[in-house]
């Protein structure tokens, strides 16, 4: 898990980032209470899957993060006391999971959006092994030929869309390192 904290401790210095805390660091019972609720749920939800420990140590300890500039803005969904302020909560913003984005054992975990363009780049873990068990996916949204709907449809045959989506890294620690050396612009974008 040290390849995960030098990621963050990199990510901390980027200006514009923020790195919440997680339930490992959370001191106030009443919060580290409703932050044990949202994990169950994310277990019981995600089950029979699980959660790779990399990912679970992220989330324990730094529950999520952001990077926002005047060009893009990058996040990891999470579990803390800041989600729904400076990043996605894990669970949707109506404490309801992305069920759509999940069937298929895909777990949301993290979004580029780029401002001029608005464009958006949403990243999902592989739970379910569909294509790779723990692998780290991107979908672009926004370009020209893109319709509402497509993500979800390419999450459901992800073997009969290829050209919807690119495999970024085989595991989490390798993403959130490839995001502390690109600022968060994952390769979709140079960073400013």
């Amino acid at each position: 898990m040290d390849r995960i904290v030098q990621a963050v401790e990199k990510i901390r210095s980027i200006p514009d980032a923020r790195i919440d805390q997680g339930i490992q660091r959370v001191t106030d019972e009443t919060l580290r209470t409703m932050l044990q609720r949202d994990f169950e749920e994310l277990f019981a939800w995600v089950a029979p899957n699980y959660l790779p420990p990399d990912y679970r140590f992220f989330l324990e300890y730094y529950g999520g993060l952001s990077i926002n500039t005047s060009f893009y803005a990058f996040d990891i969904r999470g579990i803390g006391p800041m989600h729904n302020g400076w990043y996605l909560h894990i669970i949707g913003s109506q404490g309801d999971f992305d069920e759509g984005l999940y069937e298929n054992g895909f777990l949301e975990i993290g979004s580029l959006s780029i401002i001029q363009t608005r464009e958006r780049v949403r990243f999902f873990l592989d739970l379910g092994g569909s294509i790779e068990q723990q692998c780290i996916i991107g979908i672009a949204e926004g370009g020209p030929d893109f319709k509402i709907g497509d993500t979800e449809i390419t999450l459901r045959q992800p073997h009969g869309h290829r050209q919807s989506w690119s495999k970024l890294a085989d595991t989490f620690t390798s993403w959130i390192e490839m995001a502390a050396e690109t600022h968060g612009a994952c390769g979709y974008l140079e960073p400013h």
